[in-house]
């Protein structure tokens, strides 16, 4: 008995792509989309400066995982904390940082500068924050 091989017309018409080659394309994309998503989160989870997370979410948003992001400071007595608030697009992407940012409130007790604010209710409006504590001076 010989396997039987679906094929599809492409749009372009081309030619001809059967299931397998289909499969293995869309399998492709989605693990060069993870890279991405991994490239991204690094710059946030393991550089944790402004600049690195500047640089992460202005990718993300070239990328269309996110959009309208706002930027804001607060300066405390003895720590600077910054705001970014975004609105995602994609949805792996969201699934993505949820997990990176658990794993990282894992490995440092809780203790990491970098959180991950999930919206209250229909806002849609996630934070990263990062506290920067200022240099003691004698």
């Amino acid at each position: 008995m010989t396997p039987v091989t679906t094929t599809f017309n492409l749009i372009n018409n081309q030619g001809w792509i059967t299931m397998k080659l289909l499969r293995e394309t869309i399998r492709r994309i989605l693990l060069e989309n993870q890279r991405f998503f991994d490239n991204i989160l690094d710059l946030i989870c393991i550089q944790q400066t402004v600049a690195h997370i500047n640089q992460a979410l202005e990718l993300a948003i070239t990328m269309k995982y996110i959009y309208k992001l706002k930027t804001s400071t607060n300066e405390q007595y003895d720590y600077r904390t910054h705001h970014w608030n975004f609105h995602i697009r994609h949805r792996g992407f969201l699934d993505t940082l949820i997990q990176r940012m658990q794993e990282l409130a894992i490995q440092t007790s809780g203790r990491s500068p970098v959180t991950l604010s999930q919206p209250v209710r229909e806002t849609g409006v996630f934070t990263i924050t990062l506290k920067k504590y200022k240099p003691r001076t004698s």
